[in-house]
C-alpha cells in the first residue's frame, strides 16, 4: 500500500508540474514553393502574392497551426535576398530576377505576427528539374557555373553531396539565411 501511495504522489507531482509548465505542441504545415504548389503564382503581382501568403498564415492560424515550414530553396534558387544563388523563377517566371521584394523576411512578420513560429525549409541538393536546363536557368545558377557539381536522376539534377565544395556551397547558404533571418 506504502508503494502505491508512493507511486501516486509522484505521479500527482508530474501532474502539478506539467501543468505549471507545460511543453508546447508543434502543430506544423508545409508551404510548398516548388511549382507553385502551395505558393507562389509566378503570374501574381508581389502585391497580390503577399495577399494570398498572408491569407494563407491566416487560414492555418485558424486551423490551430503554430509553425510553418516554408520552403525558400527549390532548386539552387532562393526565395529570400541572397547575394550567393539566383532569385527562384517561382516568384517571377524568371531565375535570378529580383520580385521587388523579400518573401522569407515578409512570411517571417507576418507569421510572428500571428504569434506562430516560421522555419526554413531547404532543398540542399536538388539543382534542376526542367528539361531544358541551359536556357532556364540563371547564369549565375551554380549548375550553371560548377556543371561538374551535378550528378543526374531522371530529370532531375542535383549537387553530389560527396564534393566539399559543393557541401562548402550548401553550409555558405545556410549561414546566410542563418545570419540575415530570424
Amino acid at each position: 500500500m506504502k508503494r502505491f501511495l508512493l507511486l501516486l504522489s509522484l505521479f500527482l507531482l508530474q501532474i502539478t508540474a506539467y501543468s505549471q509548465n507545460p511543453k508546447r505542441e508543434l502543430r506544423a504545415a508545409w508551404i510548398s514553393t516548388v511549382y507553385g504548389i502551395d505558393w507562389p503564382n509566378s503570374a501574381d503581382a508581389p502585391a497580390t502574392q503577399r495577399t494570398k501568403l498572408t491569407s494563407m498564415l491566416d487560414q492555418l492560424k485558424t486551423a490551430g497551426i503554430n509553425t510553418v515550414y516554408f520552403q525558400v530553396r527549390t532548386t539552387g534558387d532562393a526565395l529570400y535576398s541572397s547575394t550567393i544563388v539566383p532569385w527562384s523563377h517561382w516568384l517571377t517566371g524568371t531565375y535570378g530576377q529580383n520580385p521587388g521584394w523579400d518573401p522569407l523576411a515578409f512570411a517571417i512578420t507576418e507569421a510572428h505576427n500571428r504569434g506562430m513560429e516560421i522555419h526554413a525549409w531547404l532543398n540542399p541538393y536538388r539543382a534542376a528539374i526542367a528539361t531544358n536546363f541551359a536556357t532556364a536557368y540563371a547564369s549565375t545558377h551554380m549548375a550553371r557555373v560548377h556543371p561538374e557539381w551535378l550528378i543526374t536522376s531522371g530529370s532531375t539534377r542535383y549537387f553530389n553531396p560527396g564534393i566539399a565544395d559543393v557541401r562548402s556551397h550548401i553550409i555558405a547558404v545556410v549561414e546566410e539565411i542563418v545570419n540575415n533571418y530570424n
